[in-house]
């Protein structure tokens, strides 16, 4: 499912984004999407704090209280993976809509082929990453993990640990090839990178970069080793191409 998040605080734009993303959703109904509107992004927010989840944050940015700008930096802290667009009047927030990793900045009044075409782009791309998936012999038999889902993978003692975004953690059966052997198919993703002998990271789930560490979205503090000294390099241009990318 593409979850959809919209939030306006004038109510008749609010209803027109809205029946525009309907009648998207209308032209593609093979297409599982829920969309949701707020007035605010404090009730945006809330029902993050709920367990809300949303691929697709459409916000406008002059709204009273909090601004779009405030409300795409706390989504951010909270899903580094969701698209933020922003709608607006003002052309003078570009620059601060570029410091959330917005995907896009439209003014208004939007165009509803340019905003459904945003849509289409995100929703392609969303449902290529899910069939990207890392195959894991478990003893239960087979699980594929869809890439995003991976924050690092580990391996020790002849297992792969593989720490998923939800905190939690699959745990392969004993595996007699070497760990490149085992992770090549992940690797050939240009998110991930080896940073250890042992580790192998998703990095869009980078938080922080220190002097020799990686610091993970799930808070976990992994050392970059000597061997891999250029894993630090591989994410500056990966974080470079991204940002061409928007």
């Amino acid at each position: 499912m593409v979850s959809i998040a919209v939030c306006e605080d004038d109510n008749k734009e609010l209803e027109q984004i809205c029946a525009r993303i309907s009648r998207y959703m209308e032209r593609h109904p093979d297409m599982d999407i829920a969309l949701h509107p707020f007035h605010t992004g404090v009730e945006l927010l809330e029902e993050m704090e709920k367990g809300g989840k949303f691929n697709i944050c459409i916000l406008d940015i002059l709204m009273p209280g909090m601004d779009g700008i405030e409300l795409g930096t706390a989504i951010r802290k909270e899903d580094r993976l969701a698209v933020i667009i922003y709608l607006t009047s003002s052309p003078d927030y570009a620059l601060e809509s570029y410091r959330v990793r917005a995907m896009d900045y439209i003014l208004k009044p939007c165009r509803e082929g340019g905003l459904c075409a945003l849509i289409d782009e995100v929703c392609q791309k969303l449902e290529a990453d899910n069939q990207c998936r890392f195959i894991v012999h478990v003893p239960e038999g087979i699980e594929a993990i869809p890439h995003p889902r991976l924050t690092c993978v580990e391996y020790y003692g002849h297992r792969l640990y593989c720490h998923l975004v939800d905190r939690t953690t699959v745990e392969s059966v004993l595996y007699r090839q070497p760990f490149s052997y085992i992770t090549a198919p992940l690797m050939a993703d240009i998110r991930f990178v080896q940073i250890s002998a042992s580790h192998i990271i998703n990095m869009q789930h980078v938080q922080k970069v220190g002097r020799n560490t990686f610091t993970l979205s799930d808070g976990e503090v992994l050392t970059i080793t000597r061997k891999y000294a250029e894993a630090k390099r591989k994410y500056i241009d990966y974080i470079l191409e991204r940002r061409q990318g928007i």
